[in-house]
């Protein structure tokens, strides 16, 4: 339930986190070539962020995946890319200028794979006109805050191509494990708060978590 201090009941957006995660998963049947060898995922602040999640997810569960992700926050494309390489675009909106760029210059280069994410705006409407694999982003007050459903819905496509490997039921159960715990880590994170008043917060981490770091 929303509050004063917090109007668009980010609280509870995100505890839901691994439940978005769960959901995110089950909501595509996208698959992209099983041949892929390279992605490049287009995206720009907080857009590009799902893939960092997700190579970051994949390396920490030590999941059986060889095909190398390139994140491009620009309007160009890096100049390696070429028909051969998949194209995943994403913007909330639909309507970002850099992401909308980035997909003409692929159409340009004869990318064949290529995946749009968004909730509405002209990304949409260019992967009905073009039958373009489309993945719908749910409606969200802060769309940083649906990270959870983005990650999930990303692993989804690369089982559905065959391209990662992992067990099912195995996966399920690690999302029950962080569902259970979600009020034991609260709990925790209500204690540095309070730890933390009127200091100066520095957070620091290894490379291999750099990116869940700017969640804070």
């Amino acid at each position: 339930m929303s509050n004063k201090l917090d109007t668009q009941n980010l609280h509870a957006i995100i505890n839901s986190l691994p439940q978005q995660f769960l959901d995110g998963y089950k909501s595509t049947d996208v698959k992209i070539s099983a041949d892929t060898k390279k992605i490049v995922f287009c995206g720009m602040g907080g857009s590009a962020l799902p893939a960092n999640l997700l190579k970051t997810y994949i390396s920490t569960a030590k999941l059986d995946f060889h095909v190398s992700i390139k994140i491009n926050r620009d309007y160009a494309l890096p100049k390696a890319v070429d028909q051969t390489w998949c194209g995943f675009f994403n913007s909330y909106s639909g309507n970002t200028e850099e992401t909308l760029f980035a997909l003409k210059e692929a159409e340009k280069r004869g990318l064949k794979n290529i995946v749009i994410l968004a909730h509405t705006g002209e990304l949409k409407k260019i992967a009905e006109k073009k039958k373009y694999s489309f993945i719908q982003i749910p409606d969200a007050k802060q769309p940083r805050m649906a990270y959870g459903f983005y990650v999930g819905a990303l692993l989804k496509v690369l089982k559905n191509s065959g391209l990662i490997k992992f067990d099912e039921k195995n996966f399920a159960k690690d999302i029950l494990k962080a569902q259970s715990v979600v009020t034991t880590l609260e709990k925790q994170a209500q204690r540095l708060a309070k730890s933390a008043k009127d200091k100066v917060i520095l957070v620091y981490t290894t490379n291999k978590w750099k990116y869940t770091k700017l969640f804070y």
